[in-house]
């Protein structure tokens, strides 16, 4: 299969503006920004804070028969 020969379909995304907070585009913003300017340190702690707040988000717990994200888990100050 020869890719270069491909038509290429762009993606239909919502403007960040209108993206929730934790939608992913508007969490990986910092990570590709700094990536694009060749900051790697940068993108690194960037990642980590992104990685950090999945992490959070898979930590549920069962109550009363619905599922609850534990507030204590969730940093969203940002990265340091």
């Amino acid at each position: 299969m020869d890719t270069t020969k491909m038509t290429t379909v762009r993606k239909c995304v919502r403007p960040l503006s209108v993206q929730g907070d934790f939608e992913s585009r508007k969490l990986w913003q910092n990570v590709t920004n700094a990536l694009k300017s060749n900051d790697i340190d940068t993108a690194t702690q960037h990642k980590r804070f992104v990685s950090t707040m999945y992490l959070g988000f898979s930590t549920f717990v069962i109550i009363k028969k619905y599922w609850y994200v534990l507030p204590c888990q969730i940093n969203i100050t940002g990265p340091p």
